[in-house]
This record gives C-alpha cells, structure tokens and sequence, in this order.
C-alpha cells in the first residue's frame, strides 16, 4: 500500500509541474541547501533558533498567522525573535487552510490575509510560500503564482535547471524517521549536480512529534550540510538568485 501511495504521489508530482509552471531557466552560482519550518511552533523558534545560530545558519520559516500559541502556532514574542535575528519568514496562509476541504479562492483569500497580517506586524512582505498540509492543484498553482515567486510542495527531491519554482520539491527532516545516509546521498547530489535541496520540519524538542525534530537532530543536520559544504540558505536567497526580477 505504501508503495502504491508513493508511485501515486510521484506521478501527481510530475503531472503538477507541467501546468502553470514556473521553470528554473538559469543555474545556480553553487549549489544550495536550504531548511525550513511549516506551521511554526514555538519550539522551532525557543529551541531551534540558538541551534541555527550557533551554526550560522539562515532558515525559512512558513508562517500561518492565524495559528495561535494555543494552537500550536507562534505569540508575537516568537515572530518578533525571528524578525529581529532576519529570518525569511515565508507564508503558509492565515488558517493554514485546507485545500482539500475548501477552494483555491479560499486559499488564495486566506493567503492574502496572512499577507495583511505581516504587514501589520512591520513584517516585509512574504516572497515565498509553502502549500498546507501538502495539497496543490494546477488551480491553486495558478493563483499562488500571481503573489508569490516560488511554492514549496513536499513532494522529495533535488531542484535544478528545468525545476518548476511553484513547485519546489523539498524532503522531510523528522527525527521519527530520518535516514542520515539518504541525507547525506541528497546532499551530494544538489553538490554535484549544482541543484538546490530543500528540507522541511516543524517542532523542535527533545520528545519531537511524528512532523519534528529533536535539537541534537537539527544540530547534527546543520553538521552534515557543514561537511558537504553547503551552509543553508533561506528560500528568499535562493530564489532572488534564480528569478531576481520577480515581479
């Protein structure tokens, strides 16, 4: 079953990056790693961000504004620490509204009120934005791409040269199942191929939930990327490097 699920999702992948798409056309000055947060918890910033610093590492983290501390969701405390220390803080809708169970104009509403939230805030507009819960059609494609540069899905893989920018496929860093050598195998592909490799959590803690990580595993993540040479990049970076004129 779970092959078959696989086999599925890599098929709506390639289907997806076909239709409204937005090609990488020009390559990369070297190869780039970049980490990001969905949903942002509290954990990702009070315990993930003294990690990402230690390293000197920049991250992205996809914000839903709507989501409250008590929902799992960032205080105006959380936001302000990542703004003042210059982290890309990204959109991941108000609601981190469901595409499953609503419509594109809904996401596309609900993406705009997150946008008049930073705003608010003092926040610089998001330029790139991440899909919740996954869930991306051609529609929502369409819609996402007048607004944002890029989109990151989660379907796996390396980016490169051909690479849909509103389809940006990024792997998963959960300590529940991490595979250090598969890690460590993605990283030398984005080196030797001069791609960009995405990787996305949630929580940071010691007793991590199936979607997060703990901060030894963050720390050693940090570590591998060191060894490969590559030092993450937000998603805002790499993006003005391949599509500086947007929009």
């Amino acid at each position: 079953m779970d092959t078959l699920r696989s086999a599925l999702a890599r098929l709506k992948a390639v289907t997806l990056e076909h239709v409204a798409s937005r090609p990488i056309t020009t390559g990369l000055r070297a190869p780039a790693v970049s980490l990001t947060f969905d949903d942002v918890p509290q954990s990702a910033v009070r315990n993930g961000v003294p990690i990402l610093l230690d390293h000197h590492a920049d991250a992205t983290f996809y914000v839903a504004s709507g989501l409250g501390s008590d929902d799992g969701g960032l205080a105006a405390f959380d936001l302000e620490t990542l703004n003042r220390h210059g982290f890309d803080i990204a959109c991941h809708t108000y609601s981190h509204y469901s595409l499953d169970q609503g419509t594109t104009e809904g996401l596309a509403l609900d993406a705009e009120r997150n946008r008049v939230a930073f705003e608010e805030r003092g926040l610089r507009p998001a330029r790139d934005f991440s899909y919740p819960f996954g869930e991306v059609t051609a529609s929502a494609k369409r819609v996402i791409g007048r607004s944002y540069a890029t989109a990151r899905s989660v379907y796996p893989g390396v980016n490169g040269q051909g690479s849909d920018l509103l389809l940006l496929r990024a792997n998963t860093l959960f300590s529940s199942t991490v595979n250090w050598e598969a890690v460590g195998r993605l990283l030398g592909e984005a080196a030797e191929r001069t791609g960009w490799v995405i990787f996305y959590t949630h929580g940071v803690d010691d007793n991590a939930d199936v979607r997060g990580c703990t901060p030894d595993d963050l720390d050693r993540f940090l570590i591998e990327c060191e060894r490969a040479g590559l030092g993450p990049r937000s998603v805002r970076s790499v993006g003005e490097e391949l599509l500086p004129h947007w929009p």
